[in-house]
């Protein structure tokens, strides 16, 4: 018998979704909230965040 590995994340039904990338400085609050935040929509955001506010 042949001796296999098969990663867990290959039995899990689902398709791969790209996440889209943001440089900070192309991004304002409101788009992140109207267009990310409000749809569940993941995205990551690259750079120092300095100008946004932190959420409590």
């Amino acid at each position: 018998m042949e001796n296999t590995i098969t990663k867990v994340i290959d039995l899990v039904p689902g398709k791969v979704t790209p996440i889209l990338v943001i440089d900070i400085n192309e991004l304002d609050e409101d788009t992140f909230w109207k267009n990310f935040v409000c749809t569940h929509t993941p995205v990551i955001v690259k750079g120092p965040v300095t100008k946004l506010a932190a959420l409590w």
